[in-house]
């Protein structure tokens, strides 16, 4: 399940900064994709934080583990979120529309943050992991 997250938060994060990266016309045919992506890593992050609270054991042994842990769902859910509104959008509907939006609007003026912290957080994690 780790290296599934940070293989999904990669992507994410690779689509999200595609501009800071110099990905723009590398990636352009797959900007189809994109939302499709997002939605993936939206409900990836909802499965990771999940995944984190059940594990809430870990907490005692491996602290630092078990925080990165729950950032990279953090990550997923709201990377995934921006990435995914053009599909989340026709999801959220009557008074679900606006909060939706604000909360939309608020992140998306991050995303070229946000990918970055995901793809210096998933980098992180995976050399922590492999020196553990």
């Amino acid at each position: 399940m780790f290296y599934a997250t940070l293989i999904v938060l990669i992507l994410m994060g690779v689509f999200g900064a595609r501009r800071r990266l110099g990905l723009e016309q590398a990636l352009a045919p797959a900007r189809d994709v994109e939302p499709f992506i997002g939605v993936l890593g939206l409900l990836w992050g909802v499965w990771t934080l999940i995944d984190a609270i059940l594990s809430l054991s870990m907490l005692g042994y491996r602290p630092v583990a078990w925080i990165l842990y729950v950032v990279l769902g953090v990550l997923c859910l709201v990377l995934g979120y921006v990435l995914g509104w053009p599909l989340v959008s026709r999801v959220a509907t009557g008074g679900a529309r606006a909060p939706a939006r604000r909360l939309y609007d608020r992140a998306a003026g991050n995303r070229e943050s946000l990918a970055m912290s995901a793809l210096l957080t998933a980098a992180l994690s995976l050399v922590l992991n492999l020196l553990a």
